[in-house]
Order: C-alpha cells, then structure tokens, then sequence
C-alpha cells in the first residue's frame, strides 16, 4: 500500500495516480501540458495551450474566457472560443480536441472522446459522449448525449480525472 503525499489517502502498491486526488504516486510520472488540436480549412494547426499559475480566488465570466483546472496539478488549460470542443485522449478526429493524455487521462479511465463542452451564448454545458466510465458535474452522473449546463466553481470528472470549471 501506498500513502498520497498530497492527502494521504491509502492507495494500492501499483497505482500510478491516487485514487482519491489523482496526484501521482511516482516520481517518474511528468506530466505535461495539454495541446489544442484545431482542423481548420487550411489543413489544421497545432496551438499549444499556455500555462499559467492558478487562480488564488474564484474570479467571475469576463468576455467569455473559460478554463479547465486539472486538480490536484492545478494545470490550466484555457477553452478556445469556439462553440463546441470534445476532451479525451489522443486525436485522431477532425473536431476541435483537447488531449488530456499528458494530465493521465489513460490512468483516470478518460475515453478517447469522452465529453464534449459546447458554448451557448455566455453559458457552457457539457455531454457525455458515451464514454465508459462517466461524466460527473458536481459528483452528479449526468445521463450520456444530455448537454448539462456547468458553471466557474462546477468540479467535473471524466472518470477518475477531476476537472475544476473557471471563468477568467
């Protein structure tokens, strides 16, 4: 058994990632930052994601700026304002995609397209894409191909992955 150096809960000897806070339990784990992966008419383009340190206190939607917080890293990964954009695990599809692959998607039961996060005017809503192991806002499964309105503060999960919403 292993003990989780960031809340302490137990975990079994061969966990990668703690199974209560998802902060990994090797040191050989890095973790990266996610990219955004865009098709457009010319073919496509890659746009990193830039990282930047967390929020200290919940901030309210200005312009429409909206970012995912994966916990317990913190990473940030700003949402393009464009309406709608699929999370999952690799890519190897023609939508908007963020890969959250470097955050431990694959550990954290994330499917390969898992969610989908669409824009309706100054709202965000999620829907499960069918995905294996669920979608949770708030700890609340919500029922697949069913658009769930989220709100800054809403914590998501795909899976075991914990996902913080926040309007910057």
């Amino acid at each position: 058994m292993k003990s989780c150096p960031q809340c302490g809960s137990t975990n079994l000897s061969n966990t990668l990632f703690c199974d209560a806070c998802g902060t990994p339990l090797r040191d050989d784990i890095v973790v990266e930052p996610t990219r955004l992966y865009e098709d457009t008419v010319n073919g496509g383009s890659v746009d990193d994601i830039h990282r930047r340190a967390p929020p200290t206190e919940r901030t309210t939607l200005v312009s429409g700026q909206w970012a995912l917080i994966i916990l317990p890293q913190r990473h940030i990964v700003r949402l393009p304002e464009i309406p709608s954009i699929i999370l999952g695990r690799g890519h190897h599809h023609k939508d908007p995609f963020i890969d959250l692959e470097p955050y431990g998607a694959h550990v954290a039961g994330v499917s390969r397209r898992h969610a989908r996060l669409t824009r309706k005017g100054m709202g965000v809503y999620i829907e499960d894409l069918n995905s294996t192991n669920g979608t949770y806002v708030n700890r609340v499964r919500i029922p697949a191909h069913t658009p769930t309105p989220v709100q800054p503060g809403d914590i998501i999960k795909l899976g075991r992955m914990k996902i913080l919403i926040q309007a910057e």
